[in-house]
């Protein structure tokens, strides 16, 4: 048995021997290299076959290693928590993109009375009014709209409601309530015919006494039509603007729209028909400035 002992650390110390000559006499290429019908460099090998007995005494290592640093998931038992937590800044970011919206809204009505009030300077007896669209018509698309503005804004039968400070939206009905009135838009039938001028869009200053004049009636698809003579030069693009007596003067030169189309006419030979189609309708809006006529020795200031 002590034979057995003794031949066996001899074999060892041998093979050490053996392995410490190599590696300290032989290159260092040849030791690396591919040897071994392809199982890579022979001291890999050789460390391979050492490795086995040892292999499962270390992968019990490694593995006592990872228990004892195991961090669990912080958040495992905080779901609840988590799902809170993300309601609550979905609520926030909700909240962040209405007061956005706001303050657009706010924007565009200073924009709006900015615009009124530049085209009016001067004219002391007309008065911008900010006035929101509440309801609309229910029996069509097009209808009158009600706003929140009546009597006691100083809003009267057939006051001019505009958008933009220059575009013509309608005028108000005859029966105004004190806190609320009804807006008659222009492309609605019950505005009747509109007396405009055909300007030419490429022109700055355009001679309102050269320009074509022409009555509108609304078409009921949301246009204005009306009838000129051919010996008047208008193309598509050009502006038609308010030049009706029977309006206040609020609602004179404001712009009804653009030409859309001009047609030769069926029904009268040297006649055109010309399709005018507005920019704004009020059943798309969301507020309109209303052009407020007080007496020439008021104050702006006595409105309630």
């Amino acid at each position: 048995m002590a034979r057995s002992g003794t031949r066996s650390q001899r074999a060892f110390a041998v093979a050490v021997g053996l392995m410490l000559t190599i590696n300290l006499f032989f290159p260092t290429s040849w030791l690396l290299h591919d040897l071994w019908l392809g199982f890579g460099p022979w001291p890999l090998v050789l460390a391979s076959i050492v490795n086995v007995p040892v292999q499962p005494l270390g992968d019990f290592g490694v593995r006592f290693r990872n228990w004892l640093w195991k961090q669990g998931d912080p958040l495992a038992d905080e779901s609840e928590r988590v799902q809170i937590l993300t309601d609550q800044f979905e609520e926030l970011r909700a909240v962040t993109y209405a007061k956005q919206l706001t303050i657009e809204a706010l924007q565009e009505e200073v924009r709006e009375l900015q615009e009124a009030h530049r085209l009016h300077e001067g004219t002391a007896h007309i008065v911008p009014l900010f006035a929101r669209i509440t309801s609309r018509s229910p029996d069509r698309a097009g209808g009158i709209v009600r706003l929140n503005a009546g009597s006691r804004h100083g809003v009267t039968a057939g006051t001019v409601a505009v958008f933009r400070g220059g575009h013509l939206i309608g005028r108000v009905a005859g029966d105004v309530g004190r806190l609320s009135s009804w807006l008659i838009p222009i492309t609605d039938p019950a505005t009747g015919f509109l007396e405009v001028v055909i300007l030419p869009a490429d022109e700055l200053e355009p001679r309102m006494d050269k320009a074509p004049r022409v009555l509108l009636r609304p078409d009921g698809t949301g246009g204005l039509v009306g009838d000129l003579d051919k010996s008047f030069e208008v193309s598509r693009g050009d502006i038609a603007v308010l030049s009706d007596p029977s309006w206040p003067l609020g609602g004179q030169g404001m712009k009804i729209g653009r030409l859309e189309s001009v047609t030769a006419s069926t029904a009268q030979p040297l006649l055109e028909t010309v399709l005018v189609r507005p920019q704004f309708h009020a059943h798309r809006l969301g507020s309109v400035t209303l052009k407020i006529e007080v007496a020439d020795d008021a104050d702006e200031g006595d409105l309630p």
